[in-house]
């Protein structure tokens, strides 16, 4: 991987699992589920065209992983993001909460219900 780019890639836990997940609204059969996998997957995709390591933690050889939450409106738009779990350097931090905002908005799937959605993600920043 080139130097100054974000993996993007899921982290996971100590037991090996990956920490990565969707809130997703329960229709009670799952029949939503693939919808939501896929957007999730696109969610993924726009974020990572839009991060941008900071020069200053690259020059420093800063690396961590950034879990936000992102809340999204019906319109794709960003309510809220939130780091919920810190890389223990606020420059990543900061340019993870960024890439959300500079990615939106966000277009949801028409097999989709129209409503807010809650996404957990991690993004990765390392050196390499």
């Amino acid at each position: 991987m080139e130097q100054g780019k974000s993996s993007g890639a899921p982290s996971t836990a100590s037991g090996g699992s990956p920490i990565t997940s969707l809130a997703v609204p329960s229709d009670g059969d799952g029949q939503y589920l693939r919808e939501y996998d896929r957007f999730y997957l696109l969610i993924r995709e726009q974020i990572q065209k839009a991060v941008h390591y900071p020069a200053a933690a690259v020059r420093r050889e800063l690396n961590g992983t950034v879990l936000v939450e992102i809340v999204l409106h019906t319109d794709g738009k960003v309510e809220r993001v939130e780091v919920l779990r810190s890389s223990s350097h606020r420059l990543l931090d900061e340019a993870a909460v960024e890439s959300v905002k500079r990615a939106a908005p966000y277009s949801f799937l028409s097999a989709l219900p129209a409503r807010q959605i809650v996404v957990r993600l991690p993004i990765v920043f390392e050196l390499r």
